[in-house]
């Protein structure tokens, strides 16, 4: 019995629910968490309308940064050997 081998971020999603693998290593299916089956490749798709008429950022402005919220790290001295 051979058993697929599964990145560890698709294992968290079989494990908690989300998708279920099912099938023999060669023919495995893998359904949703409503078991709709799931194909192979991306979902990502080309845009269909134009980018936003939105000015682009202007970047940062050279201002000073105001630190009064912001704790700095502060490292520990190495733990004395008792």
């Amino acid at each position: 019995m051979r058993q697929p081998v599964v990145c560890p971020y698709h294992h968290r999603l079989h494990h908690r629910g989300i998708i279920t693998i099912t099938g023999p290593a060669d023919a495995l299916t893998v359904t949703d968490s409503d078991g709709r089956p799931l194909s192979p490749g991306s979902l990502a798709r080309p845009p269909t309308q134009p980018p936003p008429a939105v000015p682009p950022c202007p970047g940062p402005l050279g201002e000073r940064a105001d630190w009064w919220w912001y704790d700095p790290f502060q490292p520990q001295p190495p733990p004395t050997n008792n």
